[in-house]
């Protein structure tokens, strides 16, 4: 049996995640380690009808491990439940092993929780006799349902006016959106909650990659680099960005991709808008600029918001 839900669909259908009526093998796949953690903590595995689950890592669960502790388990008469967790983990060998032996059978409850290596999961899925269990990461529309779900889970309850400020500000990853709950949670308790107070503590993070585009496509350079020199980003996110803007300013450079396009989007259309705007050397003088700044975020370099202070300077 296998199943999908997103994180606040999940315990609808699943209230204790782990049917323990259901003896066998059940697998239950997660990228996103806080909801996983979130359900896994749900779990009583210190008392499971009366005893406690034995908890085993990816590393430990070898073929081995499993051949003693599993397949023959029936001679030791034990019903002891096993938890294996991180099991994206598994080595090669002992991914063979459980798709080639049957862990459904074995007359106790194994659960597997996974996060990663999602190409395995499937596999295991459709060659294994069991459960297999999945929660879907959110589409990007569908992060104020997951910041809801995070804030449920925390038991506070967010004003509106709150929780649209932080899908504006904070970046649309788990972890940031749990650590801003967290300041919220530790600087104010449960509540209730101002917007005022919530903005000086949680200040802007999020990069709203296209409407920087948008403010360097028009030409509207001191307020892109203000913008910019605002932002709080790791290195790997600046990477990532200012090599963003490299392919689009090379798209304004030569704009003949939109012509092929039956349908072009509202960002096609906007790069046709502003490609008439610039001359083929500013263009090139700009991509050569963000070349610097990627590499300088993938030497993790501190001279990385002067550069842009300098870059601002020169459009003042």
């Amino acid at each position: 049996m296998s199943s999908k839900w997103r994180p606040w669909d999940f315990l609808k259908h699943h209230p204790e995640v782990i049917d323990k009526d259901n003896m066998g093998l059940t697998v239950l796949y997660c990228s996103d380690p806080f909801v996983e953690r979130i359900l896994r903590n749900k779990i009583d595995f210190k008392n499971w009808f009366g005893q406690s689950a034995l908890i085993t890592s990816a590393m430990e669960f070898t073929p081995d491990w499993i051949e003693e502790n599993i397949l023959t388990l029936s001679l030791f008469g034990s019903d002891q439940p096993i938890c294996v967790l991180q099991a994206g983990h598994l080595t090669a060998a002992s991914k063979r092993f459980v798709l080639e032996n049957d862990l459904n059978e074995s007359g106790r409850h194994l659960i597997v929780f996974m996060n990663g290596d999602k190409k395995f999961f499937n596999e295991w899925q459709k060659k294994a006799k069991g459960t297999f269990l999945q929660v879907e990461e959110p589409m990007f529309w569908e992060f104020g349902k997951l910041l809801t779900y995070f804030a449920d889970e925390m038991s506070m309850r967010l004003p509106m006016n709150i929780q649209n400020y932080l899908l504006e500000a904070v970046p649309q990853k788990s972890s940031d959106m749990v650590n801003a709950l967290k300041s919220i949670r530790l600087s104010f308790g449960t509540g209730p909650y101002q917007l005022d107070q919530v903005k000086i503590i949680i200040p802007p993070t999020r990069l709203d990659q296209f409407k920087l585009a948008s403010l360097l496509g028009g030409k509207k350079l001191s307020q892109f680099y203000k913008e910019l020199e605002k932002l709080q980003m790791d290195p790997e996110d600046q990477m990532l960005f200012f090599k963003f803007l490299q392919g689009h300013l090379l798209k304004l450079i030569d704009t003949s991709y939109v012509d092929k396009k039956p349908r072009p989007s509202k960002y096609d259309k906007e790069i046709l808008a502003h490609g008439v705007l610039w001359e083929r050397g500013e263009l090139q003088k700009l991509i050569r600029s963000f070349s610097e700044l990627e590499i300088l975020a993938k030497t993790k370099s501190p001279y990385i918001k002067e550069k842009i202070r300098t870059l601002l300077l020169g459009e003042l």
